[in-house]
């Protein structure tokens, strides 16, 4: 080892074959190439230029540390002072890091993009608007505080919210609320074991009941009601729960309606109408006020006495336009303004009034008064009247062909005599005494 109390000068090309040690300080104007292993236990340098330097304990630079080659560092390497947040590291170069990265305090980054793998953060705080293109998982127990989420489709398992504002469709599988459904909306498919609305529930669509709906103290309006399917079954009716002991209960069916008592303003019956029992002795029907039928035909039955009428007038005028009988009728008295067609009339009093005879066939016909005939007047038989005198404006006996049976004579003549006799072309008599004779021919 060579010692060296005072300074060394070394001009030339110099080697020293053994270990040097200088106590004092060593100062090179020069370039320093050492071939070797330089161990420092305390250097200072103004500038290092070195292929491969491994520092074993600690390396302080003042001033700016330049390595072209990369910075290999092996163990724990602290970058700034013991003060955290006083210093500041900038690296131009994009950087790796194959281990774990602890951040001890906030990390800012104020532009591009950062792309990471599997990352978990304590909290997260998003200061702008994040686009999410793949799935968010949550664990069982997670809670999310969001202030207004808008998605195009939305998958939640359970949901406890204060508010929920969508402008899209929202698809639940299940949603419980404690509190108060309200706003405007519309339901596509309600599925819900029991529904209470204390308000009014305006429904626009079909609405499909699959149990029984109850509204004891309700009133339901609608502008048409159907009861069942278009199927034939006596279990589609419409009926009351109650009815009084002893009445029938109203029921109303597809094709029949029953009750105890019906009171319509109008009655309009299209085909039949059966009144009654044909055995009870009340009225089947009872028509209060006026009443108007156009055809009306009275039967009668077995059951009712023979003696029981079929029709009854118990008080009041009977007024008929057109009356027949063709049976037996008495009547004490009849008026009618119309036509009264009888089969058989037995009048046993007094046949009065001013009235005209359309066609009268009888066996006998007794005018006590006076007979006037208007219209034109066929004798099937003789006309009789020894004491009553005849006056014609003209008589044309027989028809337009000849007939020696057509003729006017006399019932009796003188005996010995020729009766009066007028035919068609010939006057014969006993005595023929003219006031004036005019003969337009003589044979």
């Amino acid at each position: 080892m060579y010692s060296i109390k005072t300074d060394l000068d070394i001009t030339g090309a110099g080697t020293v074959g053994k270990d040097l040690l200088v106590k004092g300080n060593a100062v090179f104007n020069n370039n320093l190439t050492v071939n070797g292993t330089v161990t420092f236990a305390n250097a200072t340098f103004t500038a290092i230029e070195s292929s491969t330097a491994n520092i074993t304990s600690t390396l302080d630079v003042g001033g700016k540390a330049t390595l072209s080659g990369g910075l290999g560092v092996e163990g724990n390497t602290t970058i700034g002072s013991a003060v955290v947040g006083s210093d500041t590291a900038t690296i131009n170069s994009n950087a790796t890091f194959n281990g774990t990265v602890s951040v001890g305090s906030d990390f800012t980054q104020t532009a591009g993009t950062t792309t990471l793998q599997a990352t978990k953060v304590k909290n997260l705080e998003v200061a702008e608007t994040t686009a999410f293109k793949g799935n968010i998982t949550a664990d069982v127990g997670t809670t999310a505080a969001f202030d207004k989420i808008t998605a195009n489709t939305a998958e939640i398992t359970n949901v406890s919210t204060t508010d929920i504002s969508s402008t899209g469709t929202a698809t639940f599988k299940d949603v419980t609320i404690s509190g108060t459904l309200g706003g405007q909306f519309n339901l596509s498919d309600l599925n819900a074991v029991t529904l209470n609305v204390s308000g009014a529930s305006n429904q626009q669509g079909a609405v499909t009941f699959g149990a029984n709906v109850t509204g004891i103290n309700s009133t339901a309006t609608f502008k048409d009601i159907r009861i069942g399917s278009n199927s034939e079954s006596q279990t589609f009716r419409l009926s009351f729960p109650y009815t009084a002991p002893g009445k029938r209960p109203t029921v109303i069916l597809q094709n029949e309606i029953q009750s105890e008592l019906m009171s319509p303003a109008n009655l309009t019956v299209l085909t039949s109408a059966s009144f009654g029992n044909a055995s009870l002795s009340s009225y089947g029907i009872t028509g209060n006020g006026l009443n108007k039928l156009d055809y009306l035909t009275v039967s009668g039955n077995n059951t009712q006495s023979p003696d029981t009428p079929l029709l009854e007038v118990q008080k009041g005028k009977t007024k008929v336009a057109d009356f027949e009988v063709t049976g037996t009728a008495t009547i004490p008295n009849i008026e009618s303004t119309g036509t009264a067609n009888f089969n058989n009339i037995n009048v046993s009093g007094l046949l009065g009034g001013t009235f005209q005879l359309d066609d009268i066939n009888a066996v006998s016909l007794n005018v006590t008064g006076v007979t006037s005939l208007v219209g034109g007047v066929t004798l099937g038989s003789n006309i009789t009247g020894y004491n009553s005198t005849a006056s014609f404006k003209a008589i044309s006996l027989g028809q337009n062909s000849q007939d020696a049976a057509v003729k006017l004579g006399f019932g009796y003549t003188a005996p010995g005599q020729r009766p009066t006799v007028i035919l068609p072309n010939e006057v014969q008599s006993e005595v023929v005494s003219p006031s004036t004779l005019n003969v337009l021919k003589t044979n």
